[in-house]
């Protein structure tokens, strides 16, 4: 069988989770991302349980590998900090089987 190789542009969540699960699957992988070094600002980052669901298909325990706080609430704003949606985690984790997590910043670096 020949080697297949994917090219994944872009060094954010997305693109390392999508390289690890192809290499996991036998790919030859090149991650290109522009930037230097991840970005010194921001908090961090909120995975609802969809995404820990797809992290852990792939083998990756983000709470166990970053370590993680459980919010309260979970939400998108826009820029300007006006609130767009809301949940509680409590009914997240009632409906989805699981609850968020909070991953802090020096976590990824």
């Amino acid at each position: 069988m020949p080697i297949r190789h994917a090219v994944v542009v872009g060094a954010g969540i997305g693109g390392l989770t999508a390289a690890i699960a192809l290499h996991r699957r036998g790919w030859d992988v090149t991650v290109c991302e522009r930037a230097p070094e991840p970005p010194a600002t921001g908090a961090g980052i909120g995975l609802a349980p969809n995404a820990l669901r797809a992290l852990d298909a792939i083998g990756v325990d983000a709470a166990r590998a970053a370590g993680s706080a459980i919010p309260d609430t979970m939400g998108v704003r826009r820029a300007d900090g006006r609130r767009l949606t809301g949940a509680g985690t409590a009914e997240m984790a009632a409906r989805y089987g699981t609850a968020p997590i909070a991953v802090p910043r020096p976590a990824f670096t």
